[in-house]
């Protein structure tokens, strides 16, 4: 009986290690294969950070080229209604002289209407009430 306890214990005893040897093995491979998963996580998330950023240069890039060509459209726009503008001016400057070309005698001429106007006027005064 003695000798079976024995051999129960060391069964047992054989047991106990096989299975924290089947423990520490699962642990061991279960700590391994977690280290792999997130080593394979980190690897896809930088190239996926590498992607989103070479994407991200790429589209500030075309977005500087597409402001830097429309604000050169912009800026030949401005320049062209800016000559249409000075061309009006030139126009109207050039209408303004002639208008005023002939001042002196438009008031020349206003003032002797006005005088001929004021002589009809006493003409008409004095046909009116002193010729009898």
């Amino acid at each position: 009986m003695s000798k079976l306890k024995n051999v129960n214990q060391e069964l047992s005893t054989t047991i106990t290690a096989e299975v924290d040897n089947l423990i520490s093995q699962v642990k061991e491979a279960t700590v391994r294969e977690v280290r792999q998963s997130l080593k394979d996580t980190n690897d896809a998330i930088n190239t996926s950070c590498n992607k989103f950023q070479r994407t991200l240069l790429t589209a500030v890039n075309d977005a500087e080229t597409e402001m830097k060509a429309t604000a050169e459209n912009f800026n030949q726009e401005v320049d062209k209604i800016n000559m249409a503008l000075d061309e009006k001016l030139r126009e109207l400057d050039s209408k303004q002289r002639e208008f005023f070309a002939f001042e002196g005698a438009k008031s020349f001429f206003f003032w002797l209407s006005q005088l001929v106007s004021l002589g009809t006027f006493a003409l008409l005064i004095y046909f009116l009430f002193f010729k009898k």
